[in-house]
């Protein structure tokens, strides 16, 4: 219980890649396993320095992907880290901006509003 885990598609440049994202109340910022973000050619922007959950302290990269979540796509900035036991993290950063509210009891979360960021994908 209280573990929240989803899949989820991630993307870049029309390439679209199914993960299991976790949504970590503990964590500020959102991460993506680097061999992930390798899969949709995620460009690196700036490197930056971090402090993962068990306290190391590891280079990274800071990116932007698209995210598909229950057909609406927004824009995610993201941590690329080499070695990351999950291969997606949602963070608060991504929970708050996006006003998403979770359920640890049923294991789901929703969004309390619609942000104009995150837009209705509609099929051709």
């Amino acid at each position: 219980m209280g573990e929240i885990r989803q899949n989820l598609s991630i993307g870049n440049y029309g390439r679209w890649y199914n993960v299991n994202a976790f949504f970590d109340t503990g964590a500020n910022i959102s991460f993506i396993r680097e061999s992930i973000a390798n899969k949709i050619s995620a460009q690196k922007f700036k490197k930056v320095q971090t402090k993962l959950a068990d306290g190391s302290i590891v280079d990274g990269y800071f990116s932007q992907i698209n995210i598909k979540i229950y057909n609406r796509i927004g824009l995610l900035d993201v941590i690329i880290v080499p070695k990351l036991d999950e291969e997606l993290i949602i963070g608060q950063d991504f929970m708050q901006k996006n006003s998403v509210e979770l359920d640890a009891r049923n294991e789901k979360f929703r969004f309390t509003k619609l942000q104009p960021r995150l837009r209705k994908v509609y099929r051709l």
